[in-house]
This record gives C-alpha cells, sequence and structure tokens, in this order.
C-alpha cells in the first residue's frame, strides 16, 4: 500500500515509522529541505524528531504532486494550515477511493471550523477520519506502548484505517463520533496550558487533580453544545488525551503554560518553543463561541485573561477560588 502523511514534523515522521512496520511505501512531504535530505540520506529527522532512526522504506519529497496517487493520505500539519493543503490537493486532484486522515487537534480561527468540515467543503467527495488520542510522537517513535481512536462517520472506514495502522504497541480503537473527537482534542489543548501553570506555580497535588477533573467537567458541557457524545470525552480521545497533555513535558501547550507560571511572558515562551501551540490559538475561537452560546466556561475564561488580558496567575486563580461553588 502507498501511503502519503502530509507534513514531515515530530508527529507526521512517527507515523511513518508506525505505517512503514507493515512494508507499506510511505511518503513523507514536508517543506524544509535540509530535513528531507536528511530523512532520504541518513534516515534520521534530527529538527523534529531527534535520537530516532527511521525505516528505509520512507521517501521524503517537497512535491506535493508525488504523494496524491496514496490510498490514504495523512494530514499533520497544524490546522491552520490545512485548507490551503486541501485547496492544492483539489487542484492536483485525487483518486476517489484515497482515503483522508486527519491528525490535526484544533479547530480554524477564521472560519471557526472543524477539520472535517474544512475537508467536506474543499474535497467532499472524499472519504474522511480523524485519528486522535493520548499520542505523544516521542514515544510512538519509539514503539512505547499507546492507544488511540479512529472516527468516521463510515465504521467501515474507521476501520480500514484501524487495520492500517494497528501494530503490537500501537493499539487502535473506532468510533463515528467525529464532531467529538474533533471538539476533544481541540479543547484539551486549552487544558493542558493549565496543566502546565499549575506544575509551574506549584499549586500541589490536590489541586492538580482538582483542575484536571474540573477541567473534563468543562470539555464535556462544552462539547455537548457543540455536537459530541458523552461517552467520546470520557475515553482516549477526551480525558486520555486531557491527562497526558496535563502531565507531559512533551506537550508544547503545557510547556507553555509551566513558563509563563515561571516568569516567562507570552512572547517569550512562543520564541523559546519555537513550534505551533495549538491551544493558544483554538481558546480565541471557543471563547467567542461560549460566549455567543453561553456556555458557563470558567477555565476557559481564566485561562484567556492570563493569555490576552493580561492577569496575573494569582489574579485569576482568586477569582476561580472565589467563583460561587456549583453542583457536581
Amino acid at each position: 500500500m502507498k501511503i502519503s502523511i502530509l507534513g514531515n514534523g515530530a508527529w507526521g515522521t512517527a507515523l511513518s515509522c508506525v505505517l512503514c512496520k507493515k512494508q507499506n511505501s510511505v511518503y513523507l512531504f514536508g517543506r524544509n529541505q535540509k530535513s528531507i535530505e536528511e530523512i532520504n540520506q541518513k534516515k534520521t529527522n534530527s529538527t523534529y524528531l531527534p535520537n530516532v532512526l527511521l525505516p528505509t522504506n520512507i521517501k521524503a519529497t517537497d512535491s506535493l504532486e508525488k504523494t496524491t496517487d496514496a490510498s490514504v493520505i495523512f494530514l499533520t500539519s497544524p490546522v491552520n494550515s490545512i485548507r490551503s493543503i486541501l485547496i492544492k490537493l483539489s487542484q492536483i486532484g485525487l483518486p476517489k477511493e484515497t482515503i483522508l486522515v486527519s491528525c490535526a487537534k484544533g479547530i480554524e480561527r477564521e472560519t471557526k471550523k472543524r477539520v472535517s468540515q474544512i475537508c467536506e467543503e474543499i474535497l467532499p467527495k472524499q472519504a474522511f477520519a480523524t485519528l486522535s488520542g493520548p499520542n505523544h510522537a516521542e514515544e510512538i517513535a519509539q514503539e512505547m506502548i499507546a492507544c488511540s481512536v479512529i472516527g468516521s462517520q463510515n465504521l467501515k472506514i474507521a476501520q480500514e484505517i484501524q487495520n492500517t495502522l494497528k501494530t503490537p504497541f500501537f493499539r487502535i480503537y473506532t468510533s463515528t463520533d467525529i464532531t467529538g473527537i474533533e471538539w476533544a482534542g481541540a479543547l484539551k489543548n486549552i487544558y493542558a496550558i493549565a496543566g502546565g501553570m499549575a506544575d509551574g506555580f506549584k499549586v500541589g497535588d490536590n489541586a492538580k487533580a482538582a483542575l484536571i477533573s474540573r477541567s473534563l467537567a468543562e470539555m464535556i458541557r462544552i462539547g455537548l453544545t457543540l455536537g459530541g457524545k458523552a461517552e467520546t470525552f470520557q475515553g482516549l480521545s477526551g480525558i486520555g488525551d486531557l491527562i497526558v497533555t496535563c502531565f507531559s513535558h512533551h506537550s508544547r501547550n503545557y510547556q507553555l503554560g509551566k513558563m509563563l507560571a515561571q516568569g516567562f511572558t507570552f512572547s517569550e515562551a512562543k520564541e523559546k518553543i519555537q513550534a505551533t501551540i495549538e491551544g493558544a490559538s483554538t481558546i480565541k475561537v471557543v471563547k467567542k463561541m461560549t460566549k455567543e452560546k453561553e456556555i458557563r466556561s470558567p477555565l476557559v475564561d481564566g485561562i484567556y485573561s492570563i493569555l490576552y488580558e493580561k492577569t496575573s496567575m494569582r489574579e485569576a486563580l482568586n477569582a476561580l477560588l472565589a467563583s460561587p461553588t456549583q453542583s457536581e
């Protein structure tokens, strides 16, 4: 099977390692010529995934045309880059049987659309699925045990991608709730920023546990209003991904929150991380939506005020603790 992965960052490169396990021919598309040459010549990607030796059946390319005749195309670029990629794919043309799989976690800023909605707009005839879960690229590439969920409105499509991805160390579940999976993946990035803040601010284990449990409650409240199913938020793409991003130093959202708590400015933290921080972008969209739909979201409000309204972390925490208590 020929499989293409659009985006040769950490996640795209890690996925290529998984897919090569079944002797697939994997084309890895990227724009960084230095990384492309390194992947092809040395079978390493030191810029995005250091200390990992890549399989020999990965071919890196900067030609999108070479990737379009694949059975499956995985989209691993940041959400706000996906529209331009899909437009180019539509101009080149895709075989009708090609399946598009989104691996992005976020919401398009300008349109407030999920990736499935962007794909439906630009390539409505292509089969679509979305992959999500607690899956840090650094661990996947090292064949550490992980689970994920593949969602598609067509269960047969989900099962096909499930079989394509599953290995002894990478266990895949299926779902038909694309809306819930995409919102869970977007929302957890916001709360991961708070998870990093909690550790950087050294609030303690009890407070961290309370933060995560209340984050999940808020995720479900927002997600149900936007069309997701409760069981999705209680699964791998919801609480599973929420837990890992609130604790892991691999998470850029967590890194941002921790650095802010340690005294870095927002600009300084972004400059130091030097990668897309989806939660910082997604919260702008979610803040507007919760206000428009009158969804109670004190954590989103508090995180947003720290990032964009110059509220101190202590002020935001005090405001949360002083708010009226609710029935759980």
